[in-house]
C-alpha cells in the first residue's frame, strides 16, 4: 500500500538494513536515509524509536 521507496532512497541500505519480510507493529517507525546521508545518523534514530514502548 505505501506504493514502494521514493527516488531519494538509499536502497542499498535498504537491502542491507532492513527485513522486508517483517511484520509491522502498531505505531511502529522505520527510517529510511536519503542516497549520500549518513547512515550512522538514521541507525540511532532508529535505534532510539525502537525502545520507545508505552503501555495504554
Amino acid at each position: 500500500m505505501a506504493k514502494g521507496l521514493s527516488k531519494e532512497a538509499d536502497r542499498d541500505y535498504v537491502a542491507n538494513n532492513i527485513n522486508l519480510a517483517g511484520k509491522l507493529t502498531d505505531a511502529q517507525k522505520i527510517y529510511i536515509p536519503k542516497i549520500g546521508e549518513n547512515t550512522t545518523q538514521a541507525e540511532r534514530v532508529s535505534t532510539s524509536a525502537a525502545g520507545n514502548l508505552i503501555n495504554g
